[in-house]
């Protein structure tokens, strides 16, 4: 599979609720396992942390969580051959915040 299929398989699965999210989360690790291309991301930005902001488990996934991971799932798509992919601003911004203690 390419960089980016298995978020986007986990994230077409039709069952909603805590049995997708955690196909997401496990889809998110099994990519991160993948990435290649770390000065692309913060360091301390692994898959636990990706997870935690994008599918967190302790609430349902809404509208604006499935749009951001599926704007993840394009920029890993990407990350090795376009110099202009960025992660999106969610999910850097959420990391920032978290750094700085807010």
């Amino acid at each position: 599979m390419a960089k980016g299929d298995i978020l986007k398989a986990a994230l077409s699965n039709p069952n909603r609720g805590p049995h997708q999210t955690a196909l997401i989360r496990s889809a998110i690790y099994k990519e991160m396992e993948q990435f290649t291309a770390t000065r692309r991301l913060p360091p301390s930005l692994d898959a636990s942390e990706i997870c935690r902001i994008l599918a967190p488990i302790d609430r349902h996934l809404t509208p604006d969580d499935y749009d951001r991971l599926h704007k993840f799932s394009d920029f890993l798509a990407v990350i090795d051959t376009s110099p202009n992919a960025h992660p999106g601003y969610h999910l850097l911004g959420e990391k920032l915040s978290a750094d700085l203690g807010l």
